[in-house]
C-alpha cells in the first residue's frame, strides 16, 4: 500500500485530495506528496510525520525506494532513527 492510499484509508485526507496532488505530482516529478499535502495545507507537517510513523508501523513491506515520493532523504534518515531509537 502506498502512503497516498494509506491516509485516503484511514480518512486521513479525502480521495479528491489525494487526486489533487498526484496531478500535481505528475507535472514535476521533484514534489513529493507529503510536502504537497502540507503545502495545500490538508495536513500540518507535524500530522504528516505522525501518519508516516503509523504507516511504517502497519507495513510489513516498505519498498524504501518509494520513500523519495512523499519525504526527502534527510526526513527518512531522521525518522527511522526516531522510530528505531525508541524501540531498542
Amino acid at each position: 500500500m502506498k502512503i497516498g492510499e494509506f491516509l485516503v484509508k484511514n480518512n486521513y485526507i479525502s480521495q479528491e485530495t489525494l487526486n489533487e496532488v498526484l496531478s500535481l505530482q505528475k507535472h514535476d516529478n521533484n514534489l513529493r506528496i507529503g510536502e504537497l499535502l502540507v503545502k495545500m495545507e490538508a495536513i500540518t507537517k507535524k500530522d504528516l510525520l505522525q501518519y508516516i510513523n503509523e504507516y511504517i508501523k502497519v507495513a510489513t513491506n516498505i519498498d524504501m525506494g518509494e520513500a523519495k515520493d512523499w519525504l526527502s532523504q534527510d526526513q527518512v534518515d531522521n525518522m527511522f532513527s526516531k522510530y528505531f531509537n525508541s524501540h531498542n
